[in-house]
């Protein structure tokens, strides 16, 4: 422990000095005067370094400036805010005792000083210190613990967004998307794959929950996702397909792991839309005349149950078309949303002549508010 003395008498330094050594405190430093308080502790330089002290002793009486205005003028470096402070004082004022622990003296020690009185407060301030010593290791362990944790989380996140799909512009069809994650990782997955023969599928999942445990899921079914797509096709034995990994990858864990998803196959060439809905919040269908189609049909969650009944729903569609999926987070920021809310934006985009990139950003600052607690996606597909 390193201990400052601060006494215009050399002699009392002295004395203090002998007492110190005698009780087996060996690393002090010494000064008579402010400007050499000053020196020591590089009082007067702007950087936030410090000299390594870790109790001050200072007298009341000081040239030029008394204990009370050293004091404070320690206390305004940032790195002295917490160091103890023993003042000696000979003074029986109270205002003058209230105006010194303001300043932020820790202790007072009596003058003249009486050796058990004065070692005893030494010894309490230095445990203080060890105290103070102590909790800044903590703190700055757990600073390096967070912040290499926000660091592997940033870049978690940016694995994720890496394998989001890039938009679609076709001259019969055009797929956008909007992704939003609640915290640094997301639960939220979609993508979408141009098939062959003039066939895209389009999927959107939602895992129950959100953060990493929800991404690292999310991320391992996206790893099937175009190999099962493009070889299987067809939404029935693709939900299926999707059913079947989560029983088996999770089927020792204790926690009910699970997601929502639409799974939507379009074919430019027949104009034929097919999908199944695993409890998702249904996708909406804008048709050229104005008809609306809500797509809902489908199966329970992925994930649930070992055997699940899927069902499919065929249909075709002609002229301009709107369609729209979206993850529950979108209804869960605005309590007004419903999916009359995003048929309705349908119907104006289609009045206004919107491109499907300002449709999308029209619902997402609309509905997306900073209050959602949940990760929101939003997909929009134009087929023409």
């Amino acid at each position: 422990m390193r201990l400052l003395l601060v006494d215009e008498s050399w002699i009392k330094l002295r004395s203090l000095e002998t007492m110190l050594r005698k009780a087996g405190y060996h690393d002090l430093l010494f000064a008579q005067n402010p400007s050499s308080v000053c020196e020591l502790l590089k009082l007067d330089e702007q950087a936030q370094v410090a000299a390594r002290i870790d109790l001050i002793i200072l007298d009341y009486t000081l040239p030029h400036m008394n204990g009370i205005e050293m004091c404070r003028r320690i206390r305004s470096h940032a790195c002295y805010r917490e160091i103890p402070i023993i003042m000696m004082t000979g003074m029986r004022n109270e205002s003058v005792l209230q105006e010194a622990f303001e300043a932020g003296v820790t202790d007072f020690v009596r003058k003249p000083v009486r050796k058990v009185e004065f070692l005893a407060r030494v010894r309490a301030a230095l445990r203080l210190q060890e105290n103070i010593n102590k909790h800044y290791k903590a703190r700055e362990k757990l600073e390096k613990m967070v912040s290499e944790h926000e660091y592997q989380l940033a870049l978690a996140k940016k694995v994720q967004m890496s394998v989001l799909n890039e938009p679609i512009e076709q001259e019969q069809i055009a797929i956008q998307a909007r992704y939003v994650p609640s915290e640094h990782l997301s639960g939220d997955m979609y993508c979408w794959y141009e098939i062959g023969n003039g066939c895209y599928g389009i999927m959107l999942i939602d895992v129950v929950g959100h953060g990493v445990s929800a991404s690292l899921v999310s991320m391992s079914v996206r790893a099937l996702l175009r190999g099962l797509i493009t070889r299987v096709t067809d939404p029935v034995h693709v939900m299926q397909e999707l059913n079947r990994h989560m029983l088996h990858i999770f089927k020792d864990n204790d926690i009910s792991i699970y997601f929502t998803a639409l799974y939507v196959v379009i074919d430019v060439q027949a104009r034929k839309i097919e999908y199944v809905n695993a409890g998702h919040p249904p996708g909406i269908v804008r048709g050229s005349k104005g008809e609306m189609r809500y797509l809902s049909t489908g199966c329970l969650p992925i994930g649930l149950l070992p055997d699940i009944q899927v069902e499919k729903e065929v249909f075709s569609y002609e002229g301009e078309t709107l369609i729209a999926m979206f993850s529950d987070g979108l209804a869960n920021g605005n309590t007004v949303l419903a999916p009359d809310s995003i048929a309705s934006f349908m119907i104006q985009r289609s009045k206004a002549g919107q491109s499907l990139d300002c449709w999308l950003n029209e619902i997402m600052q609309t509905h997306a508010t900073e209050e959602a607690k949940d990760d929101i996606c939003l997909i929009g597909i134009h087929l023409r």
